[in-house]
């Protein structure tokens, strides 16, 4: 398994001692900053891994800031991305079994090191069960997201939806229609004044 763990300034020192507390029994990236530096926020770091494990780069990851809430609520921005904030063994697995999350968050603030290995062990010992009886609740959580995730309608148009309107920019191999021109009657149906598309 591919496991991604980064913190922010205030989760990193923690992030570093879950990297080196799984290391021997899974391919960890420890991420919490790219060769240009540190992200300048929690929600650009989030947006960094979070887009990994979607793109496939990473299976799964852990995501630490000060309570774990800036990051948790940051990478499940991300289309795709089902991020759980645990602070406890239960929850965490369950994380993993009832709500197949690809993300767990912890707040380096909130909980110690001991428990924090704890919590990453119980959500790394379980493997979602795709017919088990969460796999309804799991499509739910799926298809609430594709509905709110940009779309193209048959002839092509963006309608709105929450990666055209982000506001971190795009690389030029990430553009589509729909990330560089979001339909401007749409975005002003939702209320939002401006779309940030570089």
């Amino acid at each position: 398994m591919k496991l991604a763990i980064a913190g922010d300034s205030a989760g990193e020192g923690l992030a570093k001692v879950l990297a080196d507390h799984l290391k021997d029994r899974f391919d960890v990236y420890e991420v919490s900053r790219t060769s240009a530096g540190a992200d300048p926020f929690y929600a650009n770091l989030s947006d960094r891994v979070a887009s990994g494990v979607i793109d496939g780069t990473y299976d799964k990851a852990i995501l630490v800031c000060g309570t774990g809430i800036g990051v948790c609520i940051s990478a499940n921005k991300v289309p795709g991305i089902r991020a759980a904030l645990t602070h406890d063994t239960y929850s965490a697995e369950r994380a993993a079994l009832s709500n197949n999350a690809q993300i767990i968050t912890m707040g380096a603030r909130v909980i110690g090191t001991e428990l924090a290995k704890s919590i990453a062990d119980a959500f790394l010992a379980q493997t979602f069960d795709e017919n088990g009886r969460s796999a309804g609740n799991v499509k739910a959580m799926d298809d609430l997201d594709a509905k709110y995730s940009p779309l193209k309608n048959a002839e092509g148009d963006c309608r709105a939806g929450a990666r055209s309107m982000s506001l971190r920019p795009y690389r030029d191999d990430q553009r589509d229609d729909c990330s560089a021109n979001p339909d401007p009657a749409a975005i002003s149906g939702l209320g939002i004044r401006e779309a940030s598309t570089r």
